[in-house]
């Protein structure tokens, strides 16, 4: 226990989120949502809500915010501000629009070895209650051989009760030297939420939809992806410094391919409980569990289905603010209840509310 405590201690210190900013406590963005598991978007509403639905910048302080990661696949930071006074604008670098990120599986770049996305930069306008955001990368080596182009447009609407939001990716496309490899995948999500009037009940879902085109030396083949991933959260709060939230998601996720290599099956029912503790105005506290309830089932490739294994997920969250500072991070609980610094991935950040 006393190792434990020691770990943690120096787990939050050494990867940590910052936050400045007068009023507005952010309590931290990637560290928050990975603490919050399961958790809507109304729930979360921070700076990492945006690049699901763009709209999300109009109901956010004027900020500007820096986090750290692995170089290219994780540090990126940006700023949202205004032009008038229901008008905002922003610009993001490195953030990774993955398509089947909702999915908890690969995309067919990862499964193949290609590119993801390289030094993308987001673009974000917004006005009353709608907004649009545009990512866009690109890169190709000297030899053109190698490389990648991403072409994402984004919409979101958000309402009193209800929420709208969509993707195009206009542009999904990687290459690479071995055997010459091209994908070209191209796809489309559309998702949205509803919560009746003075309840604490809402529902969410999200359709994904692409096709994918692969040519190489060796290989050819088409593919099909079809996501769909529904649910039902009631959040509350308690007291005025408990809030809670429990639900359960349906997720459905189909790749059909003529390669059998590169076949997903995926069906997944978890079951989410999550709760944020404001112990003071300077600390909050943050915990989630989350596991598949009856019914699941994986394939993945040439491997036949199987049932899905013991996958009861903990996760614990702090948020510190001492004066302008707020230190934030969080743990991972495996199915033996160890908890481990390998799964913490809390990252800096430097949040400023303008």
């Amino acid at each position: 226990m006393f190792r434990f405590r020691i770990l943690f201690v120096v787990l939050i210190i050494t990867k940590f989120v910052i936050t400045f900013g007068g009023s507005w406590v952010c309590f931290a963005s990637k560290a928050r949502v990975k603490a919050l598991e399961g958790a809507s978007l109304a729930h979360l509403i921070d700076p990492q809500t945006i690049f699901m639905n763009p709209a999300h910048i109009l109901l956010q302080p004027k900020f500007v915010t820096f986090e750290s990661g692995a170089v290219g696949s994780g540090a990126e930071g940006g700023f949202v501000t205004s032009l008038e006074e229901d008008t905002r604008i922003g610009i993001y670098l490195g953030y990774q629009n993955r398509s089947v990120q909702f999915f908890n599986t690969v995309t067919l770049r990862e499964s193949l070895g290609l590119s993801a996305q390289r030094n993308p930069v987001e673009f974000f306008w917004g006005q009353e209650d709608h907004a649009f955001a545009l990512s866009v990368s690109r890169f190709e080596d000297s030899d053109r051989i190698t490389g990648e182009m991403t072409l994402v447009g984004k919409y979101g609407l958000v309402r009193l009760n209800y929420e709208l939001w969509a993707h195009i990716f206009i542009f999904n496309e990687a290459k690479k030297a071995l055997n010459q490899a091209q994908l070209k995948n191209p796809g489309a999500i559309l998702g949205g939420r509803y919560r009746p009037d003075e309840g604490h009940w809402q529902y969410f879902g999200q359709l994904y939809l692409s096709r994918a085109d692969h040519v190489s030396q060796s290989l050819k083949f088409d593919a099909q992806e079809l996501g769909v991933q529904v649910g039902l959260e009631h959040a509350s709060s308690v007291t005025p410094r408990l809030d809670w939230y429990y639900g359960v998601r349906l997720d459905y996720f189909r790749r059909q391919s003529s390669q059998e290599a590169y076949v997903i099956v995926l069906d997944q029912l978890p079951l989410f409980l999550g709760a944020e503790i404001r112990v003071t105005d300077v600390v909050v506290f943050r915990a989630s569990v989350t596991q598949n309830f009856l019914y699941g089932v994986t394939k993945l490739g040439n491997s036949p289905e199987i049932a899905t294994s013991s996958n009861t997920r903990a996760s614990l969250g702090i948020g510190l603010k001492l004066d302008e500072i707020l230190v934030d991070g969080y743990l991972e609980a495996s199915t033996n209840g160890q908890m481990g610094s390998d799964p913490f991935v809390s990252l800096l950040a430097l949040t400023y509310s303008m």
